[in-house]
C-alpha cells in the first residue's frame, strides 16, 4: 500500500492513563489547513470520554471540537462517510437479527432440522425465541471478532472445523437470503460486509474516502479490542497521522513473583499490542514506540485487604477507611475517590444509606447502575405485574414509583391511606373478573366508592359489597376517584395483553403503557424522553423483518424487559463527591483512592456463560474476549489506577457460624507474592459498634452513633443496663384534692405502665404497623373471630336474622371461603347461642345503673356503673376471658359495695373456645373490702417503677401460686411464665408496647414491689372466688 510521506502509526505506552493524557495535551494538534474541522478521539466508554474532556480541558484551558467516538461504531462511521443513506438502525442490530432469526427457526422446518439436539423445539415458541437470542448474541460477536467467517458462510464456505458451524452457517445463509429479498433490507450492508468493502477503500490512496477522514487520529486508552478494528486503524495510519495511547506493565519488583504475577494478568493486552504490531508489519506500515516513564517506577499502591460478614458491614468499613484516607491527606477530596461493585443494584440501597443519610455524610455522585425512578423501571415492573396475580403487596410497590406517583396524582400520604384501606377492604390479589370478587382490587374499590353512596349499616350488604362508611371528605372523593383510575388502566392494560400480537404491535403496546401511567403530566416528558427513543429504535428494527409472526404476551415481556433494564442505567459523574460504579465503566481511571468490593471467590473474576456452540470460546485467537482473562486485566488496571490506596474488600466471614470464605483467586495470588498467605487480610466484626474501632488501637469508625451503642454496650457488660427511666422518677398524676373518675382506677390497675406513660408523659399509643398481606386467612382466629362473635351475640341477643350476619360475615371476608367458611360460621353460631342462653338466664330483671360517688380521703370518685339485674352485677365478654378484663369487673364489684349498692353477687360470662367460661364473686366472701388499700395505692407518690410493678397475668400467676404454699422461686418462675413472650405465650406480658417501654434494662419479676403489689391486689380477689383461682 503506498505509504503518505510523513504519516506514521505512533504508539504510547505507559502504566497510567494520567500519562498518557498529558502526552496527548502535549501533541495535540488541530488540522492547521481546516482548523474548524472536529478531531477524532476514539475512546472506549462513556466514563474515559468524560475523564479524557475534564483532562484536556485543565492542560489546555478547553476542549472543544472534538469528536469522541466509541471503536463499537467506529467502521460504521467511516462507511457512511460514502454512504451516508445507511441508517443509523440495522437489520443486522442484535435485537433485529433475534426477530429475524425467531421468524426463520418458526417458518422453515427445513431449516430447523438442520439443528443438533437442544431438545424437541419444535412448536415451542419460548424455547426457540431463547435460541434465537442466543445465535443473534453469537453472529452479533462474529461480525465484531470473526468478518471475515461470516462472509465466507454468506458464499456457503466453511472456516473451521467445528461440529457446530455448518449448521450456524445454514441459518446465517438463510437470514442472509431474507435480507436480500426485502425491499427494506435489500440495500443495507451487513457489518462484515462494511468491514470488507470499508478495507479495500483505505487500502486505495485515492479513493475519495480519505476527503472526509481528518488528518490525525487520536486512540486512548482501549482496554480491549477487536482484530478487525486494528486492522483498520492500521490502514489508516498509511495516510494519516495514528496516535495510539495504550496502557503498559512497568518494571515492578524486576524477576520477583509479583512482576511474573502482573505479567500474567496483563496477557490480554500484551496479545492486543503484540497483534497490532503483527497486523502493521504485514501490511509493512511503519510504527513508532514510545514508553512514557513516570518518575517513580513502584506503579503498585498501598494496598488494605478486608475481610467482612455482608454488604452491609463492606460499606461500612469502606466509608470509614475513606474517612480516615480524606483525614491523613488533607489534599484529598471526595471526588478523588472511586467504589466500584459487582453489582450496583445490589449495593445501591446500602451505599444510599450508609454514605448519605448515616452520620458524617459522605457526599456520593449517582450511583452508575439502576434507576429506580425511571420510566423504564416503572414500565418494567409494570409489564411483570401484567403477567402476574395482582397481589397487594406488588400493586402497592408500582403505585410507590416516582412516575406513577406524579401520574395519578398521589403523596406518600395518599398511599399511607391507600394501604389502610386496602388492609380494612381485605384486598389481597387479582383484579376481579366480577364486581363482587373476594379479595379482589375490584371488589375493594366497589366497596370504597359505595361508601360515598349508600349509608353503611352495622351489617349492610349491598349485591356482595359492604360499603366502606369512613369516607366522608372531598379529598377523600378525589383519592378515590385517582385510585379508581389507576386500577381500571391496569384492567384495561392486562385485558390487552392477552391476545397474542406482532412485535410491532407490542411496542405500540408498551408505548400506550408510558402514556398511561407515565405519560407527560407535570412536565415528566423528559423522565420517558429516553423510553420513547429506545421503543422507537426497537420498533424499527423488528419492521426489517417482513412479517413477523405473532407471539403472547409471556415470551415478548421478558425480551421488553431485558431490554428496559439493559438501557435503565445511568453513571456517576465525576467531581460530585464518591464515584461509586459496578467493576467495569471506570476500571483504568485514575483515582487517588479506589476501592473493589465483594470480590469474592466465584464472583470474580466472573464465570462467562456461553453457549456451547459459540465458536469464539470454543477456538479462540489473539484479540478475542475471554472473560476470565479480561477480569485479571481489569484488576490489574484497578491496581495501577490506584495512585495512593487500594481498598480490596470481600465477604469473608459467615455472619452465623463466622467460618471462613475465600476471597478471589486473585487476592489470593496477591498475598501469595507477599509469603502472607491470609495474614494479610484485616477482619472486621459483624457489628459496627464493636469496642476496637473507638479504643485508638487500630481499626477506626467516625460513626458517633455507632461510639454511643458501643459505650452503652460495655456498660450493659458491666452490669449497668440500658435503661428507660433510673427509676427515682415518682408518679404525681393524681392526688387526694382531685376528681377521679372511675375509668382513671380501673385503666390503671388493667396496665399501670400504659396509664402512667400515656398520663404522666404522654406517650400515646404507638401505630400498629399492620401490613398488607398478599393472601386471605384460611383459618378463623384471632380479631376476625372476635368481631364475628360481636356480630353474632348481637344478632342473637336481639333476634336479628342470622343471615344477614353470615351474608356480612362472607362479603366483608371475615370468615373463610366456601364450605370452611360455612363450618367455622356454624360453630362459632352454637358457641355464641349458648352464651346468649346464660346471658339471658341472669338478665331476666331490667337492667339498671347505677351512680358511684365516693369520697376518699377528700378526692371525689365519681362515675356509672351498667349491667346490674336485681342484686347482681353482670359482665360478659364475647371473647376469651383474661387477667386485665378481671382487674375491671372486681374493681367494679367493690366500687358498688363501697358505694353503698346492695349487691350479693357478681358473674362475669365469656366464651372459652366452645364453652361457657363463667366466673362468680359472692359477695359474702368479701370479708374486708380492699378498695381503699387500692386507692391509697392509685394515689400514692412513689417511684414510677415502685408503682408500675403490677401486669395482671403475671402478678396473678405471682399470686396463686405463693398463696398455694409456694415457696418464693416457684411463684417468680410462674410469674415469668407469663411475662416472657415464648412460642407457648405469644401474649407475654414483656411483648407489650408499653411495658416493653417503661420496663428495658429491668427484670420486674425480681422487684420487691412486684411481689408485693401482686399478693396486694389479687389475694382478695383469690380468696373472695373461694381460693381456686380464675
Amino acid at each position: 500500500m503506498p505509504q503518505n510521506k510523513g504519516t506514521m502509526f505512533n504508539i504510547y505506552q505507559s502504566h497510567s492513563l494520567r500519562l498518557l493524557s498529558n502526552h496527548l495535551s502535549e501533541i495535540f494538534a488541530p488540522d492547521s489547513a481546516n482548523p474548524l474541522t472536529q478531531q477524532w478521539v476514539i475512546v472506549q466508554n462513556n466514563e474515559i470520554k468524560e475523564w479524557l474532556s475534564l483532562q484536556l480541558a485543565k492542560d489546555q484551558g478547553i476542549a472543544g471540537n472534538l469528536k469522541f467516538i466509541f471503536p463499537s461504531e467506529f467502521i460504521w462511521l467511516l462507511y457512511r462517510l460514502k454512504h451516508d443513506e445507511v441508517p443509523k438502525v440495522l437489520p443486522s442490530d442484535l435485537q433485529a437479527m433475534q426477530w429475524a432469526i425467531f421468524k426463520q427457526l418458526t417458518t422453515n422446518a427445513a431449516l430447523l432440522k438442520q439443528l443438533p439436539s437442544f431438545g424437541n423445539t419444535e412448536g415451542d415458541s419460548k424455547r426457540l425465541f431463547q435460541l434465537s437470542n442466543q445465535l443473534a448474541d453469537n453472529f452479533d460477536q462474529y461480525q465484531v471478532y470473526r468478518p471475515d467467517m461470516m462472509e465466507n458462510w454468506v458464499h456457503g464456505k466453511l472456516a473451521t472445523k467445528h461440529k457446530d458451524e455448518k449448521w450456524q452457517l445454514s441459518i446465517w445463509r438463510s437470514l442472509n437470503q431474507a435480507w436480500n429479498q426485502s425491499e427494506k433490507t435489500r440495500d443495507i450492508p451487513r457489518r462484515s460486509q462494511a468491514y470488507a468493502e470499508l478495507l479495500n477503500w483505505l487500502q486505495d490512496p485515492d479513493n475519495e474516502i480519505w476527503d472526509h477522514i481528518p488528518k490525525q487520529l487520536y486512540v486512548f486508552g482501549l482496554s480491549q479490542t477487536s482484530k478487525p478494528f486494528l486492522e483498520v486503524i492500521s490502514n489508516l495510519s498509511s495516510q494519516i497521522e495514528l496516535q495510539y495511547f495504550t496502557k503498559s506493565v512497568q518494571d515492578v519488583q524486576p524477576h520477583s513473583e509479583i512482576e511474573n504475577l502482573v505479567l500474567n494478568w496483563s496477557k490480554p493486552a500484551s496479545e492486543q499490542l503484540n497483534l497490532l504490531k503483527s497486523i502493521l508489519n504485514n501490511a509493512q506500515l511503519p510504527f513508532s514506540q514510545e514508553e512514557l516513564l513516570a518518575s517513580e517506577r513502584n506503579v503498585l499502591p498501598e494496598i488494605a485487604i478486608h475481610s467482612c460478614h455482608n454488604n452491609r458491614r463492606e460499606v461500612e468499613v469502606l466509608k470509614n477507611e475513606i474517612l480516615s484516607f480524606l483525614d491523613e491527606h488533607h489534599d484529598a477530596k471526595a471526588s478523588d475517590i472511586l467504589a466500584m461493585v459487582p453489582d450496583a443494584e445490589e449495593y445501591a440501597g446500602i451505599l444510599e444509606t450508609v454514605f448519605n443519610e448515616e452520620e458524617p455524610v459522605l457526599p456520593v455522585s449517582q450511583l452508575s447502575g439502576k434507576n429506580y425512578q425511571s420510566a423504564e423501571y416503572t414500565i418494567s415492573e409494570l409489564l411483570e405485574l401484567l403477567s402476574s396475580s395482582f397481589k397487594a403487596t406488588a400493586v402497592l410497590q408500582l403505585l410507590n414509583l416516582e412516575p406513577v406517583k406524579s401520574k395519578f396524582k398521589l403523596t406518600d400520604d395518599h398511599l399511607d391511606l391507600l394501604e389502610d384501606w386496602i388492609l380494612v377492604n381485605r384486598v389481597h390479589r387479582s383484579l376481579g373478573e366480577e364486581f363482587n370478587e373476594q379479595y379482589s382490587w375490584r371488589k375493594g374499590l366497589n366497596q370504597l366508592i359505595s361508601g360515598f353512596m349508600m349509608q353503611s349499616g352495622s351489617l349492610g350488604v349491598y349485591n356482595g359489597l359492604v360499603p366502606f362508611g369512613e369516607l366522608s371528605s372531598s379529598d377523600d372523593a378525589e383519592l378515590t376517584a385517582n385510585f379508581s383510575q389507576f386500577i381500571h388502566a391496569l384492567k384495561d392494560a392486562k385485558n390487552r395483553s392477552e391476545s397474542s400480537k406482532t412485535p410491532s404491535e407490542w411496542i405500540e403496546f408498551t408505548e400506550s403503557l408510558v402514556d398511561t401511567f407515565v405519560g407527560q403530566s407535570d412536565g415528566k416528558e423528559a423522565a420517558s424522553a429516553s423510553l420513547r427513543k429506545l421503543l422507537d429504535k426497537l420498533r424499527r428494527q423488528m419492521e426489517f423483518t417482513e412479517e413477523n409472526p405473532k407471539v403472547n404476551f409471556d415470551l415478548i415481556k421478558d425480551w421488553l424487559t431485558s431490554q428496559l433494564k439493559s438501557h435503565d442505567s445511568s453513571s456517576g459523574r465525576f467531581g460530585q463527591g464518591v464515584t461509586v460504579s459496578s467493576y467495569i465503566p471506570y476500571r483504568s481511571v485514575p483515582f487517588k483512592f479506589i476501592a473493589m468490593l465483594g470480590i469474592n471467590e466465584g464472583v470474580f473474576p466472573r464465570k462467562a456463560v456461553r453457549p456451547e456452540f459459540d465458536l469464539i470460546y470454543a477456538q479462540p485467537k489473539p484479540g478475542d474476549r475471554i472473560l476470565k482473562e479480561d477480569d485479571s486485566y481489569l484488576f490489574l488496571e484497578t491496581l495501577q489506577a490506584a495512585e495512593t490506596h487500594l481498598h480490596l474488600s470481600y465477604k469473608g466471614q459467615d455472619q452465623r457460624s463466622d467460618s471462613e470464605r475465600l476471597p478471589s483467586i486473585l487476592i489470593q495470588q496477591l498475598l501469595d507474592t507477599k509469603g502472607e498467605e491470609g495474614k494479610g487480610i484485616i477482619r472486621h466484626s459483624l457489628h459496627p459498634f464493636n469496642k476496637k474501632y473507638f479504643d485508638g488501637k487500630g481499626l477506626k469508625s467516625y460513626s458517633d452513633s455507632n461510639l454511643n451503642l458501643a459505650q452503652k454496650m460495655q456498660l450493659e457488660s458491666q452490669d449497668h443496663p440500658i435503661l428507660f427511666t433510673d427509676g427515682a422518677w415518682s408518679s404525681d398524676s393524681h392526688n387526694t384534692t382531685d376528681i377521679v373518675h372511675i375509668s382513671d382506677i380501673i385503666n390503671y390497675f388493667s396496665h399501670p405502665s400504659k396509664y402512667l406513660l400515656q398520663n404522666e408523659l404522654n406517650i400515646k399509643n404507638y401505630n400498629s404497623f399492620n401490613e398488607v398481606i398478599d393472601r386471605e386467612q384460611f383459618k378463623l382466629q384471632g380479631l376476625d373471630r372476635y368481631k364475628l362473635d360481636d356480630y353474632l351475640f348481637d344478632a342473637l341477643a336481639n333476634d336479628h336474622p342470622i343471615n344477614q350476619v353470615f351474608n356480612f360475615a362472607s362479603a366483608a371476608a371475615l370468615i373463610p371461603q366456601k364450605l370452611q367458611g360455612k363450618k367455622s360460621f356454624q360453630v362459632e353460631k352454637e358457641n355464641i347461642q349458648e352464651l346468649v342462653n346464660s346471658l339471658e338466664n341472669l338478665t331476666n330483671e331490667e337492667e339498671r345503673k347505677e351512680d358511684i360517688r365516693i369520697n376518699f380521703e377528700g378526692a371525689e370518685i365519681l362515675g356509672i356503673i351498667n349491667g346490674i339485674y336485681d342484686d347482681v352485677l353482670v359482665t360478659y365478654r364475647v371473647g376469651k376471658r383474661r387477667e386485665k378484663h378481671e382487674v375491671g369487673h372486681w374493681l367494679k364489684h367493690l366500687l358498688l359495695l363501697s358505694n353503698g349498692t346492695p349487691i350479693t353477687k357478681s358473674i362475669f360470662l365469656s366464651k372459652d373456645d366452645d364453652s361457657v367460661d363463667i366466673l362468680e364473686i359472692p359477695s359474702e366472701n368479701i370479708y374486708k373490702n380492699p378498695l381503699n388499700d387500692y386507692l391509697k395505692w392509685f394515689f400514692s407518690n412513689e417511684p414510677i417503677l415502685n408503682k408500675a410493678a403490677f401486669f395482671p397475668a403475671s402478678s396473678q400467676s405471682f399470686a396463686k401460686t405463693f398463696s398455694d404454699g409456694s415457696d418464693l422461686e416457684k411463684a417468680k418462675s410462674k410469674a415469668e411464665s407469663q411475662w416472657q413472650v415464648t412460642k407457648f405465650n405469644q401474649y407475654g406480658e414483656s411483648g407489650d408496647y408499653f411495658n416493653a417501654l417503661l420496663w428495658r434494662g429491668y427484670n420486674p419479676i425480681e422487684i420487691e414491689a412486684f411481689q408485693q403489689k401482686g399478693l396486694r391486689f389479687w389475694v382478695p380477689f383469690l380468696e373472695a372466688i373461694g381460693g381456686d383461682g380464675a
